[in-house]
């Protein structure tokens, strides 16, 4: 892997870009996220994005546990070869996010309302970002939170 520019994605230099799956909500509704080693929020495509791809996270659906916070955000990400650069934005807030088993009763999650060159394979972006690389300022991921748990 080649050095990761600041506000970029951790792309291999054969274009691979590193997800999974998370869960989100006490109905543990499933979502593909890109591991994100720029931010430290993660962000999430919400129900009413209406230029997201086609699964969404549904903040209104049985089981979900989303509280709306009081603050936006607006994330920029440009590509380690610096194809595109993608947007997100929309509103803070916290939820129940999973990896597997470990799951964070509270975590500060982005649902985004607006995407812009994502991918159709993603549907957000989990912010691992620790200390200097952290883009995302008074946000802590959810990375130390799982390691320590």
């Amino acid at each position: 892997m080649t050095a990761i520019p600041e506000n970029g994605i951790a792309i291999t230099t054969d274009n691979v870009v590193y997800r999974g799956p998370i869960t989100v909500g006490n109905g543990n509704q499933a979502l593909s996220v890109v591991f994100d080693t720029t931010g430290a929020l993660s962000i999430i495509e919400g129900n009413s994005c209406t230029t997201c791809g086609t699964t969404k996270y549904d903040e209104t659906a049985a089981g979900s546990t989303w509280a709306l916070g009081a603050n936006p955000f607006s994330r920029t990400w440009k590509l380690l070869d610096q194809s595109k650069t993608i947007t997100a934005s929309g509103q803070e807030g916290t939820d129940k996010l999973c990896i597997g088993t470990t799951c964070l009763a509270t975590a500060k999650i982005g649902l985004a309302n607006t995407v812009v060159n994502a991918d159709t394979n993603t549907d957000g972006w989990i912010g691992l970002a620790l200390g200097k690389g952290n883009n995302d300022a008074g946000v802590q991921p959810p990375a130390g939170d799982f390691i320590i748990n």
